[in-house]
C-alpha cells in the first residue's frame, strides 16, 4: 500500500470515528505514522484528502456496476440489477458506506459538486 492509499484509509477511519472538524491533518499524521509534510505532499488540505476518498469509493462503485449491470437489457432489468448490486455493495462496505453519508453531510459538499466528473450522490445511513 503506498503512503498515499494508507493516509487514504486511515483519514477515513479519523472522519468516521470524529467526524471531518473533528479530525485534524496531526491526527492523521499520528495514526499513519507518516509526517505531516508527506500528507501535505500528496493533499493540499484535509478537504483534498476526504475528496480523494469520496472519488476513490466512487470509481469502486462504477466498476461495481460495469461488472454486474447487464448491458442492451430492458430498463426494468437494468434498474433491478443496480438495486441489487447497490444493497450488496452497501451491505459488504459498511465503513465505506458510512464515509459517504458523513461526505454528503460536509460543508465543502457544493464544491465538489462543481468539479467537472465529480457527481455528489446522497446516501441513506
Amino acid at each position: 500500500m503506498s503512503k498515499k492509499e494508507l493516509i487514504q484509509e486511515k483519514a477515513m477511519d479519523l472522519f468516521i470515528e470524529r467526524g471531518f472538524h473533528g479530525t485534524s491533518t496531526k491526527m492523521i499524521s499520528d495514526v499513519t505514522g507518516v509526517s505531516n509534510g508527506a500528507i501535505f505532499h500528496h493533499f493540499e488540505t484535509k478537504e483534498c484528502i476526504a475528496r480523494a476518498i469520496y472519488i476513490s469509493i466512487k470509481e469502486e462503485i462504477s466498476l461495481s456496476m460495469r461488472e454486474v449491470l447487464p448491458d442492451g437489457t430492458c430498463f426494468r432489468s437494468f434498474m433491478d440489477a443496480y438495486y441489487h448490486m447497490m444493497i450488496n455493495w452497501y451491505l459488504d462496505n459498511p465503513k465505506k458506506r458510512e464515509f459517504l453519508y458523513i461526505f454528503s453531510n460536509m460543508p465543502m459538499i457544493k464544491c465538489c459538486a462543481t468539479n467537472k466528473g465529480t457527481f455528489v450522490w446522497l446516501y441513506p445511513r
